[in-house]
């Protein structure tokens, strides 16, 4: 409708039901409109008044804070065990999406009924917004750093209910301040959130240094902070995420932000004018990219720009990741580059070749948002011997690998040349278990196989054990808080004061050149060896005293610490109390290596539901599931092939930046280095973009078993973690085999918007 409340449409004749939808008050529904011919029908239809909450929220000592309002409702007992979308919302008419528990309904035990029903942002700590009629739960939160406080609620139609929240800042982070270093407006097009609404909700996280870094536009926070009277709360800097189609996503701050004037340079065109300093990155190799990105930096009195951080963003991303678009070796680090169906010609696009992979970077986002599938290697799940789609056996707790399929005489139907559900069941038993032992015997299964799903952390660990002093961060990737909310996870950094206001730029720059940093999402963790050495620094000798600190607040359950002694060390594990706990451990090491900290639960007990709620809706959305490049190449999935799990609780996390250990007094140098540096990237001029960005098919002979194992073979050469990525792509997205198909350069969009 119109302000109003005005709305008018031609219809054809016929019968029809009218749907109110108003955000967060109930759907009115009138049935039998009837649309006469040639006739004009005025209907007067009435909404109940609103029922509303107001909240102020007080932090003791402090006064009014900014904070986070979530009403939290409960499974009516007629609805126990169905899905949320049939009884609790209804995407089709416009209605909201309603985050659940996303525990199995256990109708005797209330913290596996709630949902969300709606939450809001204090910017000022008063807030007054309408609901849905009904009995809630309100709970207000400020972050990790501070309790929550739950109050039970009545709202009723054409009344306001009221509640008076005190928080008490319960976790001691002095020295540090909470950091997302990995945030989205309007400014980002897959995001429609204002810069006030942005600002209020990064201070009701209770996030007190925030990064722009809107995709390829520079965007200032600093004129809405103070507009919005928060500068005690929360300071900012500078960002940008330089996102490219196909070469990754990465992060610089802290920029200057452009004028806005046209250069002078031909080659720049408007681009820098129009996004306030984003350039051109279209076919350029990375090592130009970060150059240029870092020629962005805040410009001093001898007008040279100062030094940034150039963050990596989710590099294992399937399709936006950078370590995964130029193949790099999960365990070695070594760059192998992409092969199979969606490689780029190395011939026309050189920016895509394996020398042109650059280290040139300060930190990786070891951590984004909820995606817990991308912070670990995938290991074969308990309870599981074999593999589904190659036959191959496994041992549960391994490091699962990309074993191709099995090779199956013709007379085997494609969608049965596996070990499946189906495939192995009666007298087909002992056909698998030959297919396994023929896996074997040919050299399928062995531990030089690539891995199949590799996690960040481990990436991030060997990267250290090169003696590359890279910063591991933790950042959201926040767009919309009903999408991800901001600071889950967060960074914390080592920094002079803990007055955001008193903290800038240099010394966010200064925490990370020092690797004083911690990764988290609710538990602070402080470690310290030998009674002086924290993370980034160096400890002379062997022998190690570890002291760890775990600080949480009440809702906050983390109750296991993981100690990794480089990456390939066994970690050891021990248990922590709650919501204090304080461990010491003694360490001996015989060659110089580095020490990391996690502390963490996994049992979704211990969710962090209402104020972070789970990842209830995979990355792609999807339900056409399909396992192949469509009939013509005859490729089809596998039920029950072996992946992370997409969706989950979010659980208390958190790690720590490492502490070097050097054994011989000579400087931290593990012995190790990155494959393949005697390569000198080749630069590549810019050119004007053309859509040719994949291999064409090569031509094979027209017989049907030729085109068949043609297919089969360049399937193969996918990586698993690509191939299950386009598997859930609607059919329409599958690009054919033609290389003027323009759906081979949309298949680049689609893994992720971020």
């Amino acid at each position: 409708t119109d302000s109003g409340g005005r709305f008018d449409a031609t219809l054809r004749a016929g019968t029809y039901e009218l749907v109110i939808v108003r955000d967060s008050e109930p759907t009115v529904r009138v049935a039998n409109v009837t649309i006469a011919e040639g006739q004009t029908n005025r209907q007067e239809l009435t909404v109940a008044l609103p029922a509303l909450l107001s909240v102020v929220v007080v932090e003791e000592g402090a006064g009014r804070v900014p904070a986070k309002i979530t009403l939290v409702g409960k499974t009516p007992a007629e609805h126990i065990g169905e899905p949320t979308a049939d009884w609790l919302y209804d995407l089709s008419i416009g209605e909201h999406f309603r985050y659940t528990d996303f525990i199995p309904d256990d109708a005797a035990d209330d913290s596996t009924l709630r949902y969300i029903e709606h939450f809001e942002y204090a910017k000022d700590g008063t807030l007054t917004f309408s609901a849905r009629p009904g009995d809630y739960t309100v709970v207000v939160s400020r972050g990790p750093e501070y309790d929550r406080v739950e109050f039970p609620v009545s709202l009723k139609a054409g009344t306001t209910a009221g509640v008076t929240a005190t928080l008490k800042r319960v976790v001691d982070t002095t020295g540090s301040v909470g950091a997302d270093f990995h945030l989205h407006s309007v400014f980002s097009l897959d995001s429609n959130a204002s810069l006030p609404d942005r600002i209020a909700s990064y201070a009701g996280e209770g996030v007190e240094f925030a990064v722009s870094t809107d995709h390829n536009y520079v965007v200032d926070y600093r004129a809405t902070i103070e507009k919005s009277g928060l500068q005690r709360f929360i300071n900012s800097a500078i960002g940008l995420e330089l996102t490219t189609i196909d070469r990754g996503h990465f992060n610089g701050f802290p920029l200057e932000r452009g004028t806005g004037v046209p250069s002078t340079n031909p080659e720049d065109g408007t681009i820098s004018s129009r996004t306030y300093g984003s350039f051109e990155w279209a076919l350029r190799n990375p090592g130009d990219i970060f150059a240029d990105l870092r020629q962005l930096g805040r410009k001093g009195k001898d007008g040279k720009p100062g030094e940034i951080i150039l963050q990596v963003n989710h590099p294992r991303d399937s399709i936006l990741g950078y370590f995964d678009q130029y193949g790099v070796d999960a365990e070695t680090l070594e760059v192998e580059g992409q092969s199979g169906l969606i490689a780029p010609d190395p011939v026309t696009h050189p920016e895509f070749n394996k020398e042109n992979f650059s280290f040139d970077f300060d930190a990786i986002e070891v951590f984004n948002g909820k995606r817990f599938e991308l912070l670990k290697t995938f290991v074969v799940p308990e309870g599981i011997t074999r593999d589904p789609v190659s036959c191959c056996p496994l041992v549960e707790g391994t490091v699962f690998r990309d074993y191709p399929a099995p090779v199956c005489d013709a007379a085997v139907d494609e969608a049965l040349c596996n070990c499946g559900p189906g495939s192995c069941d009666g007298d087909n038993a002992l056909l698998c278990t030959a297919r396994a032992q023929a896996q074997v015997a040919a050299g399928n299964c062995g531990t030089d196989r690539d891995v199949a799903f590799p996690g960040v952390l481990d990436d991030w660990l060997h990267l250290l054990q090169t003696g590359k002093k890279v910063a591991g961060t933790a950042n959201s990737d926040s767009h919309e808080p009903d999408k991800e909310e901001p600071g889950s996870p967060r960074t914390y950094i080592r920094v002079p004061s803990d007055s955001p206001d008193q903290v800038g730029p240099d010394d966010v720059v200064a925490a990370f050149k020092s690797g004083d940093l911690l990764m988290s999402n609710g538990p602070f963790v402080r470690v310290i060896a030998n009674d002086s050495v924290g993370m980034g620094g160096t400890v002379v000798g062997g022998t190690v005293k570890l002291k760890i600190t775990v600080d949480q607040a009440p809702w906050v359950k983390a109750d296991t610490i993981r100690i990794y002694k480089g990456p390939n060390a066994q970690p050891e594990t021990l248990s922590i109390e709650h919501p204090y706990g304080e461990v010491e451990v003694d360490l001996e090491f015989d060659a110089d290596s580095f020490i990391v900290v996690e502390v963490f639960s996994f049992d979704p007990k211990t969710s962090l539901f209402p104020t972070i709620y789970p990842n209830e809706v995979p990355a792609l959305q999807f339900t056409d599931v399909i396992g192949s490049l469509g009939s013509s190449l005859g490729l089809a999935a596998v039920e029950g092939a072996l992946e992370p799990e997409l969706t989950f609780v979010t659980t208390p996390y958190a790690l720590t930046n490492p502490i070097f250990i050097d054994v011989d007094g000579n400087g931290f140098d593990p012995g190790v280095r990155i494959p393949g540096q005697q390569f000198a990237p080749q630069t590549v001029g810019r050119r004007a973009p053309t859509l040719a960005l994949s291999r064409p098919i090569v031509t094979v002979p027209t017989e049907e078993e030729a085109a068949r194992q043609a297919a089969r073979d360049a399937w193969d050469e996918v990586p698993m973690r690509k191939k299950r990525t386009l598997q859930r792509l609607p059919r329409w997205l599958w690009p054919s085999n033609d290389p003027r198909d323009v759906r081979r350069v949309l298949v680049q969009f689609v893994r992720h918007a971020h």
